[in-house]
């Protein structure tokens, strides 16, 4: 018998063995792991943390080819996937603390940068978590709807006409006396003019922007 014979020969016993005490293997393992959990969890993290880059790219490949099917796969697999983390609520936050613990520096790097670089879009989920907490009917104010809205008005305030580094969002009707989040009631105010209104009348007529190309998102 030739050594590829031989291998071949060893992989159908070992398969035939695995489908035939599937469930004592499942236990052994479930064993095994309760047992070494503290050890295995951090080999698992080293592993990650040496080979961060390449799991990334490797994953992200994958990722890409495999669209679809992992699209479909998801679906079809939606309330299973939600039983097993809750049935799997305290692993979970044990192998997420024990992350954040080895890459601590790592996620403030990367919280900053994306806070950085994503400045515009974690300011308006600012203003319509606020606009949400007051109780606003109509939240759909876009962020491409914002920039349309100050080009409208050539990056001036409504009121003072003076042109700052950044504009302000002012609510015409505020928010507490029943105005919406939406484009047509928000103008650009400099920082000055929108304290100085406040929840007030507009401080001079203002003309909301009637016509955009822009979607608003949905709330």
């Amino acid at each position: 018998m030739t050594d590829k014979e031989s291998l071949r020969k060893k992989r159908l016993y070992h398969a035939a063995y695995a489908a035939k005490h599937r469930e004592d293997i499942a236990k052994r393992r479930a064993a095994y792991y309760q047992a070494n959990k503290e050890k295995i969890l951090m080999k698992a993290l080293l592993y990650q943390q040496k080979n961060s880059a390449q799991i990334f790219i490797k994953t992200k490949a994958y990722h890409e080819a495999h669209a679809e099917e992992l699209r479909v796969y998801r679906a079809a697999n939606k309330e299973r996937r939600r039983a097993w983390n809750v049935a799997n609520k305290e692993h979970i936050a044990e192998q997420l603390a024990e992350y954040r613990r080895l890459h601590k520096e790592e996620i403030r790097l990367q919280q900053a940068l994306y806070t950085k670089t994503h400045a515009e879009e974690n300011t308006e989920k600012a203003h319509r978590r606020r606009a949400r907490e007051r109780q606003a009917k109509r939240i759909d104010l876009s962020i491409q709807q914002w920039e349309e809205i100050q080009r409208a008005y050539n990056f001036r305030c409504v009121y003072c006409g003076k042109k700052p580094k950044k504009l302000t969002k002012d609510h015409i009707t505020p928010i507490s006396k029943g105005g919406d989040h939406t484009m047509m009631n928000i103008v650009p105010a400099c920082r000055s003019c929108n304290s100085r209104k406040r929840d007030r009348a507009p401080l001079t007529a203002v003309q909301p922007l009637l016509l955009t190309m822009a979607l608003p998102r949905e709330k």
